[in-house]
């Protein structure tokens, strides 16, 4: 087809009726069942479509055309240049007179306010030849009405569009770019966006923007709805709810009522009357605890990155106008509750404050966590206020010392460096990594000391332990006092157990003492006391098993049992028994009644009444015997008058000699020892005796002697009764011999050897029965 083409006549128009249908489907139907028509006017029954009716006058060389034609229609977005935004083909378009109409134009998506062209390709007849592009673009403008549908209408301008709905009062300020209101708004409630981008959903009296004159300022403010809402800060957001501002930079109150997020990226969920002032700061909900005062009872956050979950008149951060000071603090719920120093928390509970760095309250009422890192877990009135302190719970508990804890109970205090109580009653641990376990009134005042639990217990010393039991008092370094009590309820004080010295330990019972109580903690150590009744354990490394009223006074002593019993000497021992008494070094009383073992070494098997002064002196048992010589071994089953006046006693005499002959030479119970031992008579005691000599030399020359014979001591004179038998058992060499002899002058009997002028080792074993009168 040949020839000059022209489009002319009614395009604007009809464009325009066909963007005005556009428009009128841009509004929508309301869905079923939500709301009503407006009153006389009949409701929306069905979608409408987006398609549009064009027509158009068609010219060829001036002159109406008249035939059937082919169009393609491109959509652009600019008068010249740049690419279709849609294309639409029709086919077979009957034309007449040049006047043709198309009912179905559709170009889905792309009408949204921007301006838009028309390129108009045409050939005639239909199906022949090439297409004719006709020139210029065709622009596609609004009717007027479309301008102002019943409740939309649109601010065109050069940057984006403003849509305002609702209410007609409604209003975008002047110069504004962008802005969205959705509906709402009434008579004297005005919605307004006052800064580019701003929006605002529907409800009433709301403003977007913050209206200072400025447009750019506080952009992108959203209000979803509500009453009285106003998003003034620069991408601040306000769901819903009433009366609430979102002032801070990004700020956000999700809803709720008098709600203020004033810092950057402040965020508030909900509730009333919550502040959320400080940068990053962040309220969920809750309000104010007195409705009638709900300014001064409110939810606050006043430094940055504070966050309060819940709850009433809770406060995160230290409120001191300085919001870079308490940062990052916490209260998750409850009421009245204070977290007011950087990374401070409070979980919840009333009337808690976590006042220092890292300080930690998770519930309870009254609770203050007031240094570096201190835990209060819960209960009422705790207090942690040494650094890293702890309570886990309770009431009226105190963590004072540097990482010092208290696990529950009532009136407890660690007052001191890594101090421990683990609950009970007013317990104390003062002394530096003191424990006290539990119980009541209990103190472990000594550094490192222990009391694990029961009443009243006190522990001093250094690393001092007493595991229980009542007024127990473990007053040295290293003292254990493992539990026990006073024996008199009455006079508790008085009749405790007790260690006075380092390193002593009772086992328990009442009334026990280790050490010696004179005020030096250092001279008496070690000292033991297992149990049992008012028993002193009072020497260096001295012990007391149990029973009641025993002694162990002397170094390393020791009585096992019984009652009324003392170990006295070095060393000394008094297994058991009652009124036992072993007096000097290394003594023994095994048990039995009333025995002593005064002599050094000396030994009480048992028996009754039984003394071995002697030292080295045994007595095997039996009763009322007496071992007063050196090394010697008595037994008496009783007695006549005395202690010893009917007893059986055994010696052992020996020396180590080179014997010249001729020469006599003495033995002696205690051998080459000086001062030389001997067995001496008592006066009024006559001694039955019989002796076993055996010499031998290191050549292995021997002899074996037996002797008997009868002393006796009357009134200081030593006399024999007849004359001693001497009997060879056997000898090497006869120049050796043997002999008794009654020593006036020494009150003693003597067993004399003879030898040959060897070196001789002499060994004698004297057995007697003792009488005295």
């Amino acid at each position: 087809m040949k020839g000059k083409w022209a489009m002319m006549g009614s395009i604007v128009a009809v464009a325009v009726l066909a963007l005005a249908a556009g428009l009128t489907q841009a509004q929508g139907p309301e869905p079923p069942g939500e709301g009503a028509p407006p009153q006389g006017e009949a409701g929306i029954e069905a979608v409408m479509s987006t398609a549009f009716t064009y027509q158009g006058h068609l010219k060829k060389d001036g002159l109406p055309y008249d035939g059937t034609c082919d169009f393609i229609f491109n959509l652009y977005g600019v008068e010249s240049g740049g690419s279709p935004i849609q294309t639409l083909g029709r086919a077979n378009v009957s034309v007449s007179q040049g006047l043709f109409t198309i009912p179905d134009m559709d170009f889905p998506g792309s009408f949204r306010g921007e301006a838009r062209w028309l390129e108009i390709l045409v050939r005639c007849p239909a199906g022949s030849g090439s297409y004719t592009t006709l020139s210029p673009r065709q622009p596609l403008t609004a009717a007027p009405y479309a301008l102002a549908l019943p409740g939309l209408w649109t601010q065109p301008n050069a940057t984006s569009p403003n849509l305002i709905g609702g209410y007609s009062g409604n209003s975008v300020t002047s110069g504004v770019v962008g802005a969205t209101v959705s509906g709402g708004g009434a008579s004297g409630k005005l919605n307004r966006v006052t800064d580019d981008y701003g929006t605002i959903g529907g409800g009433s009296n709301n403003t977007a923007g913050d209206d200072d004159g400025t447009l750019n300022n506080r952009a992108y403010a959203t209000v979803g709805g509500g009453s009285t809402n106003t998003a003034s800060g620069l991408m601040a957001t306000v769901g819903g709810g009433g009366s609430n501002t979102a002032s801070g930079e990004r700020a956000t109150v999700g809803g709720g009522y008098h709600n203020t997020a004033s810092g950057h990226d402040a965020t508030v969920g909900g509730g009333s009357y919550n502040t959320a002032a400080a940068s990053y700061a962040t309220i969920a909900g809750g309000g104010p605890s007195d409705p009638n005062n709900p300014q001064a009872t409110n939810n606050r956050v006043t430094d940055n990155y504070g966050a309060i979950g819940g709850g009433g008149h809770n406060q995160a951060g230290d409120g001191d106008a300085d919001t870079s000071n308490a940062s990052y603090t916490t209260v998750g719920g409850g009421k009245s509750n204070t977290a007011s120093s950087d990374y401070a928390t409070v979980g919840g509970g009333e009337s808690n404050t976590a006042s220092s760095d890292y300080a930690t309250v998770g519930g309870g009422s009254s609770n203050t966590a007031s240094e570096f890192v201190a835990t209060v877990g819960g209960g009422w009135a705790n207090t942690a206020s040494g650094f890293y302190a702890t309570v886990g719970g309770g009431a009226s508990n105190t963590a004072s010392g540097y990482a010092a804890i208290v696990g529950g109970g009532a009136g407890n205090t660690a007052s001191n460096g890594y101090d421990t109580v683990g609950g009970g009653s007013t317990n104390s641990a003062s002394g530096g990594a003191a424990t006290v376990g539990g119980g009541w009134a209990n103190t472990a005042s000594g550094y490192e000391a222990t009391v694990g639990g029961g009443a009243s217990n006190t522990a001093s010393g250094y690393a001092a332990t007493v595991g229980g039991g009542s007024y127990n008092a473990a007053a040295a370094s290293y003292a254990t006092i493992a539990g026990g009590g006073p024996t008199d309820p009455n006079n508790p004080q008085a009749t405790s157990n007790r260690v006075t010295d380092n390193y002593g330990a009772i086992g328990g019972g009442g009334y026990n003492q280790a050490g010696d109580g004179a005020g030096t903690v250092d001279d008496r150590m070690y000292a033991t006391v297992g149990g049992g009744y008012q028993n002193t354990a009072s020497g260096y490394m001295a012990t007391v098993g149990g029973g009641g009223n025993n002694t162990a006074s002397g170094y390393a002593a020791a009585v096992g049992g019984g009652a009324g019993n003392a170990a006295s000497g070095y060393g000394a021992t008094v297994g058991g028994g009652d009124l036992n008494a072993a007096s000097d070094r290394f003594a023994t009383v095994s048990g039995g009644d009333s025995n002593s073992a005064s002599g050094e070494a000396a030994t009480v098997t048992g028996g009754r009444g039984n003394t071995a002064s002697g030292d080295y002196a045994t007595i095997p048992g039996g009763y009322a015997a007496k071992a007063t010589h050196y090394g010697e071994m008595a037994y008496a089953s009783g007695r006549l008058a005395n202690d010893g006046d009917a007893q059986t006693s055994l010696y052992v005499m020996r020396i180590l000699r080179t014997c010249t002959a001729g020469v006599w030479y003495d033995l002696y119970l205690n051998g080459n020892d000086t001062p030389s031992t001997f067995l001496t008579v008592a006066p009024g005691r006559t001694l039955a005796f019989d002796a076993l000599v055996v010499g031998r030399t290191q050549g292995g020359e021997s002899a074996g002697y037996y002797i008997r014979g009868v002393v006796e001591n009357v009134a200081g004179t030593v006399a024999f009764i007849g004359t001693p038998s001497v009997t060879a058992l056997g000898e090497d060499d006869p120049v050796w011999n043997v002999q008794a002899v009654a020593s006036d002058a020494l009150d003693a009997l003597f067993i004399q050897v003879q030898g040959n002028n060897e070196t001789i080792r002499w060994v004698a074993t004297v057995r007697t029965v003792e009488v005295s009168w």
